[in-house]
């Protein structure tokens, strides 16, 4: 795989709104989510790729905590 050559090239996996992130399956939720069916949003994966620039500000923002947390090798 290549070096990304900006931070554009770079894609985070976020767990599907759809499905929360529960293998593409249901939902972890109360909302009626049917464990049998694979999530149509996710394609049965439970994960979504976004590029830094399509990410909500919520997802953002805990991206940036999550980061900052880590320590300097």
């Amino acid at each position: 795989m290549d070096l990304p050559r900006s931070s554009s090239d770079i894609a985070i996996a976020t767990a599907c709104p759809a499905c929360n992130g529960n293998g593409g399956f249901g939902s972890r939720t109360r909302d009626g989510g049917n464990p049998h069916h694979a999530c149509g949003s996710c394609e049965g994966t439970g994960w979504q790729t976004k590029r830094i620039v399509e990410l909500t500000p919520a997802e953002a923002d805990r991206i940036r905590k999550k980061l900052a947390a880590i320590p300097p090798p």
